[in-house]
């Protein structure tokens, strides 16, 4: 069964198929000394796939650029600022974020997204750990010199989780014992 999610993910006008590569050719003649104004097609096939992702409106502002490179400085200059409303968002939901009843990897995708997205936005300080989000592990992970990186931040909570889980799923063995020796 194909999710819906991912319908949407791979008719993205952004979606690069396993079969698009780098090593992939799509001229006839690889660019050398000499040939450099026959590659202008190559600028206009990719003017082409640009233009193709975008909104009308924005395809407007760009209307008269000559090459795709043109193009990338309009796009960067237009969207490529920091927008604080969205900062703010991606701040809030950072914030209120909570495991409940995700498991850690889903936990640790979603926060890993967000501080990904708020990054390329806004470069924040390296790390923030809510008191309630990393349990007892939060002392360990912000008292290691260097910082561990966020993978290694998640690996310990993700250790720390399944120590628990395994100290859980033994408690009720020993429980039991006890009422059959009473």
């Amino acid at each position: 069964m194909i999710l819906p999610s991912l319908v949407n993910y791979v008719i993205s006008p952004y979606y690069i198929h396993a079969s698009d590569n780098q090593g992939q050719v799509y001229v006839s003649d690889i660019l050398r000394d000499g040939n450099y104004g026959e590659w202008m097609s190559c600028n206009a096939m990719v003017i082409g796939w640009l233009k193709s992702a975008m909104d009308k409106e924005v395809r407007g502002t760009v209307r008269y650029a000559k090459t795709a490179r043109e193009i990338w400085v309009v796009l960067e200059e237009r969207f490529g600022k920091e927008s604080s409303p969205r900062v703010y968002e991606i701040r809030r939901a950072i914030t209120v974020l909570r495991q409940e009843k995700m498991t850690m990897l889903a936990y640790y995708t979603k926060l890993k997204g967000l501080w990904e997205e708020i990054q390329s936005i806004s470069p924040l300080p390296k790390y923030v750990c809510k008191d309630d989000a990393f349990g007892t592990v939060k002392t360990q992970i912000l008292s290691t010199k260097p910082t561990p990186s966020l993978g290694n931040a998640y690996h310990l909570v993700a250790e720390d989780e399944q120590q628990k889980q395994i100290s859980a799923s033994r408690k009720p063995m020993v429980e039991a014992k006890t009422f059959q020796m009473g």
